[in-house]
């Protein structure tokens, strides 16, 4: 990635350690909903009010948004605990820092239109869902097309940018250039 000539060309991060950074973030969001969901008073016998719902999508977005750009300080902005055990981070397309509305939009297009966010799209269904729109659910056969040309866009093009890159303006390069 470049942008003009006097700009360093800056190495995007390669889609196994992006796929690696995702499927441990997955696994961070699984224990942070399972701990959430037990002192909620969740389980499989009473199931969740709308409002527990509501704050798993909060914690989704927290961990995707807040996390990467108020906890993790200095070099480390753009990392979530996934892209930091893998040495990669989210920044802005033009080489700055990511700011919190690219992040917003990043993970929300993950979340709804790509259905990347797997336990934030679901408990968002199923607060629609409890809001008397069933229907909703209708929107997972659009997360898998649209998810599979995100992926392949991610393996087709130089920059391993995916849909939620170009919408956000943003990339994921390694930290050790």
């Amino acid at each position: 990635m470049s942008n003009n000539k006097n700009s360093k060309t800056v190495l995007t991060a390669p889609n196994p350690k992006r796929i690696g950074a995702f499927l441990i973030d997955q696994l961070v969001l699984y224990v942070v909903f399972a701990i959430y969901f037990t002192v909620a008073g969740v389980s499989p016998d009473k199931p969740a009010s709308m409002l527990a719902y509501l704050g798993a999508v909060i914690l989704t977005l927290a961990y995707r948004v807040i996390y990467p750009i108020y906890i993790s300080r200095g070099d480390k902005v753009g990392q979530t605990l996934g892209k930091r055990a893998m040495g990669i981070k989210t920044i802005s397309a033009n080489g700055a820092d990511i700011t919190v509305k690219q992040l917003l939009i990043r993970s929300l297009f993950m979340m709804v239109v790509e259905g990347f966010e797997i336990f934030g799209l679901s408990y968002l269904l199923s607060t629609i869902a409890l809001l008397g729109f069933p229907q909703i659910v209708y929107i997972n056969y659009m997360n898998v097309v649209i998810g599979i040309v995100s992926i392949a866009l991610m393996f087709i093009r130089p920059s391993h940018q995916a849909l939620h890159d170009y919408v956000s303006n943003t990339v994921v390069i390694l930290v050790k250039q």
